[in-house]
């Protein structure tokens, strides 16, 4: 394990504020730590993989409410950064990444505890982001984001609807 990984460095500034996820990066395997790897990767500037100090802020808004950080749940969690990489540029800048806020916020309230995410709502997330992508270029274009944007608002009726009205819409059996 290289101590000068964006991983290891991102581990490190969290130790203070954010102690638990420090913990869990830590504790990542090796094929964790490469999907943490691409999702930081689309944190850091483009020029270095450097995570500045809103960078490593934006990271901790997309993982500490990740229930069990892991290679799977991380593994889920990119999937869905593609989605939402509206411009397909491999970077989230603010708007990006504040919209996948807002869904993991969303998914988060829907099982008990409340504001954390596991697998199931991760697997959840990214069925309505394919159920949403209407051309199946595996990114939302302006009227998929206003939808999704819309249906966070919303989640339990934006679920429904798709249930109903969307036959892309696969959930998986958790919540079926």
């Amino acid at each position: 394990m290289s101590n000068d990984s964006i991983v290891d460095r991102l581990a490190q500034a969290c130790e203070e504020e954010a102690p638990r996820l420090a913990e869990a990066i830590r504790a990542l395997d090796e094929s964790g730590r490469r999907e943490l790897e691409g999702v930081l990767g689309r944190l850091a500037s483009a020029k270095s993989s450097v995570l500045s100090g809103s960078a490593r802020l934006s990271a901790r808004r997309l993982l500490v409410p990740i229930r069990n950080l892991h290679s799977e749940s991380l593994a889920l969690l990119n999937k869905c950064l593609d989605y939402l990489d509206l411009n397909a540029d491999g970077r989230l800048d603010q708007q990006e990444v504040e919209l996948a806020s807002a869904c993991i916020e969303a998914f988060a309230s829907l099982s008990p505890p409340g504001h954390t995410l596991s697998i199931p709502e991760l697997q959840l997330l990214y069925s309505v982001l394919r159920a949403l992508d209407r051309d199946d270029d595996h990114r939302l274009d302006s009227d998929e984001q206003a939808r999704l944007r819309q249906g966070i608002a919303d989640i339990r009726w934006f679920l429904e609807d798709l249930r109903v009205n969307n036959p892309k819409f696969q959930p998986p059996s958790h919540f079926r």
